[in-house]
């Protein structure tokens, strides 16, 4: 009976691996990314710090990407 289950396992389809981990869709990122920008400044605001200029900085850039991506129907 062993010899039979060893044949049997034998026969069957060898599991494909999976392909390694790629990259999130830009979008996704983007939007995470914002997401995190602008918690991180309601932090600062409610901790009364100044939000660092390169954050606000950062923001207008993902704005004005997602104004060019909407009109190319990105």
């Amino acid at each position: 009976m062993s010899n039979l289950l060893h044949i049997i396992g034998t026969l069957r389809r060898p599991r494909r691996s999976r392909p390694p981990l790629g990259l999130r869709p830009l979008p996704v990122w983007l939007d995470d990314r914002r997401e995190e920008i602008t918690a991180a400044m309601a932090r600062y605001r409610q901790a009364g710090e100044p939000i660092p200029p390169a954050w606000s900085a950062e923001l207008a850039a993902q704005e004005q990407a997602w104004a060019v991506w909407r009109k190319r129907g990105l």
